[in-house]
């Protein structure tokens, strides 16, 4: 199977996972390898999530393999059927029904748009002209084509820049930088985003949503464009909120792929922000009734499920936000903790995303699950920095037996017993494994030849009895606009520690990310709390879901499911 692109369709299916969708596009295409001299030592396979197409330029157009789903009202300044066509971008459609353009009030663009518009402007007026100064040559039979004004130089000037867009940026596609194909946006229009009157709050209401018979084959239809392009598709990504309506509308979409499409991998993301804004008793209780039927439904209808947050206590009122060094993070801001958690995902995926790699995302799920062990967590070092003269090795004794890394999500930072996990560490050069310094050079670690060695005997040393999986990706995490500019002056452009601050006019461009997917008895902890916080509830008192047929007895059986799960992880299994 090596070297075969195994595609990934994936589904963002809420306001906040289309803020963390957003930017883990945005940092895939950051990543893209545009000039040939450079493709042959890729190591990121682009093909997995992104398609392929062609406008009537000739060019190669590439938009992810994406559904989104969202409310009427969310997408500001995007139009629903996506931005490929806004510059007359018209790609060859390999689908026979017309599109339809639909005429919308659009509000005012930030600087960072403002700018992108501008490029891609640019790009096409100096294809145009090239394609011109090309025919005139032609017909004067010169072969050389004088040099017009390159559009990769506006690029990187745009690369280059340092935006402040926090007190700009409402909703995702405010830094949505790719393009989008009309297939991939599904915008609900019986809700309207943050409406008070009628707010899409109720898990029931985003599974009636599914359970209609337009919206069931309109959304089919989007799915099986994507689907029939893939020839040898590995599975899904399902990025959802959980707190929400959203979370009925994604667990029923994740029961159809589940029973079509059995043999591929469902890998699916839980998020939630780490600020809600200001809420009442009554709008935590509903989050939490949310949270108990997407955890159960989630879990049980995908191969691996992975709770995600920027906050160490999500259950009522979100508390406790993570701080990351060397950032300057606000947890309170989407378009922030999005961020990071993109980051993460990109670096946790990178193992079946690989240029030429025999692994599939079901390999990891499948060691990751092992007695029905789907509730995943997610530790990250974001971003890992070393000193400017420090050694990995060097880095790790400096460790001794902390941890590298915090968890990103409602469960506790442990040193207990694994069950498995998967590592990977990337961005880290290739002169920076030992020192020469007599104390790497001894220890135990320095007798390791390559970063995968080391990787692998650090895993062993630190989690002797848990089943370690390890990879090391030389690509760093490239963290250029619209990324938000969220690293200290103590970071240098490549992410590594300085005692020299950086200039304000400069920012980060690459960080070292390291992260562990695990198979963790703190998923059981995160889940009795959820359990607790629950039975708190009176459910009779919540009558949106008593209206909507959530009957007492159907409640109880949601947490009698969760305990069922949580009880997997009694580490006497490992005794």
């Amino acid at each position: 199977m090596a070297g075969i692109t195994k595609e990934i369709v994936t589904l963002q299916v809420g306001h906040f996972s289309n803020f963390v969708g957003t930017h883990w596009w945005n940092l895939q295409d950051a990543s893209f390898v545009y000039d040939p001299k450079e493709a042959a030592n890729k190591e990121v396979n682009t093909d997995v999530m992104f398609r392929e197409g062609q406008n009537l330029m000739g060019e190669v157009t590439y938009t992810p393999r994406l559904i989104g789903f969202d409310l009427k009202g969310s997408l500001n300044t995007l139009k629903q059927d996506g931005n490929l066509y806004d510059l007359n971008l018209e790609e060859d459609l390999k689908w026979a029904a017309d599109v339809t353009q639909h005429k919308v009030e659009v509000g005012e663009k930030n600087d960072f748009l403002l700018d992108l518009e501008r490029q891609q402007e640019a790009h096409i007026d100096g294809s145009e002209r090239k394609r011109r100064k090309v025919e005139e040559d032609e017909k004067m039979e010169i072969g050389d084509v004088s040099k017009e004004s390159s559009p990769t130089d506006i690029e990187e000037d745009l690369t280059k820049k340092l935006y402040h867009l926090e007190k700009n940026i409402k909703v995702w596609s405010d830094f949505l930088k790719i393009y989008l194909h009309p297939k991939s946006l599904y915008v609900l229009q019986d809700y309207s985003h943050n409406s008070e009157n009628e707010p899409f709050d109720i898990f029931s209401y985003g599974s009636a949503i599914y359970n209609t018979r337009t919206h069931q084959d309109e959304i089919d239809d989007k799915l099986h464009f994507f689907l029939e392009e893939c020839d040898h598709l590995q599975g899904f990504h399902v990025l959802t909120d959980t707190f929400d309506g959203f979370g009925g509308l994604s667990t029923s979409l994740l029961e159809h792929l589940e029973d079509e499409y059995s043999s591929k991998g469902i890998f699916t993301f839980g998020l939630s922000p780490a600020h809600h804004g200001d809420t009442t008793t009554y709008q935590d209780s509903l989050r939490v009734i949310n949270s108990v039927l997407t955890y159960n439904k989630a879990a049980t209808h995908s191969s691996a499920f992975l709770p995600l947050s920027t906050c160490q206590e999500q259950w009522r009122k979100p508390q406790g936000p993570l701080q990351f060094p060397h950032t300057n993070f606000d947890a309170r801001l989407a378009y922030h903790s999005s961020a990071v958690l993109a980051a993460c995902l990109d670096t946790m995926s990178l193992p079946y995303r690989l240029d030429g790699s025999a692994m599939t995302m079901t390999h990891i799920t499948d060691a990751l699950t092992q007695c029905n062990r789907k509730v995943l967590t997610l530790n990250a070092s974001f971003p890992f920095t070393l000193n400017q003269s420090q050694s990995l090795i060097g880095r790790l004794m400096e460790l001794e037996d902390e941890l590298p890394w915090q968890p990103l999500g409602p469960y506790p930072t442990s040193k207990s017993k694994l069950f498995s996990q998967s590592m990977v560490l990337r961005g880290i050069p290739p002169n920076r494994m030992k020192s020469v310094s007599d104390k790497d050079v001894h220890s135990v670690l320095g007798k390791c030849n390559d970063y995968q060695d080391l990787l692998q005997l650090y895993s062993t040393e630190m989690f002797p009895y848990t089943l370690n999986s390890c990879f090391v990706v030389k690509q760093p995490c490239k963290v250029i606009a619209p990324f938000p500019n969220i690293f200290r002056d103590n970071l240098t452009p490549d992410g590594q520690l300085s005692q020299t601050p950086r200039l304000p006019t400069v920012g980060v461009e690459t960080v070292p990310i390291w992260t562990s997917l695990q198979s963790n008895p703190t998923a059981a902890t995160m889940l009795n709390k959820l359990i607790h916080e629950a039975k708190r509830l009176d459910i009779n008192k919540y009558h949106k879901f008593k209206d909507s047929g959530l009957e007492q007895d159907d409640y109880n059986e949601m947490l009698n499911s969760l305990e069922d799960m949580a009880s997997n992880y009694s580490t006497q299994l490992m005794e």
